[in-house]
């Protein structure tokens, strides 16, 4: 499977890892330079520095290609941008991205983005059934 990685930050060498081990091709598009060439350094893979919402830069990284767009940045609305011109210009068959901002879940799925995460409604989450479990713990005893 081809998939090409938008955004930066720790958790994509984390990713890039994973997925060559799993035998995937990657292409990773981030906007920090340094990134850039420390993957490039690091693992036999594709980097393009740039800004994978212009689709100038979708057309370089080869997103007609890929069989999955993983949009990673911070940014929700760049996020977006980057998913539906997978979807809708590239013809990439599944886009997944993250969010930010919880309430943005929704929205995503609406506007044709069917795989959304937000870390934060996880977190949420997961948080609040401790608490419970914690309460229920206590009523135990």
């Amino acid at each position: 499977m081809k998939i090409l990685i938008a955004g930066g930050g720790r958790k994509i060498e984390y990713l890039v890892k994973s997925f060559l081990e799993k035998g995937h091709e990657l292409v990773v598009v981030a906007r920090d330079l340094d990134q850039c060439k420390a993957l490039a350094r690091s693992f036999d893979i594709t980097v393009i520095h740039g800004d994978a919402s212009v689709p100038a830069i979708l057309d370089e990284a080869g997103a007609g290609t890929c069989d999955l767009v993983a949009a990673l940045t911070p940014r929700d609305p760049d996020n977006l941008v980057i998913c539906q011109l997978a979807r809708k210009v590239y013809g990439v068959p599944h886009v997944f991205a993250t969010v930010s901002n919880p309430h943005n879940v929704e929205v995503f799925r609406k506007l044709g983005v069917d795989n959304v995460v937000s870390a934060t409604y996880i977190l949420a989450k997961i948080i609040g059934r401790m608490a419970l479990r914690s309460g229920e713990d206590e009523e135990h005893l």
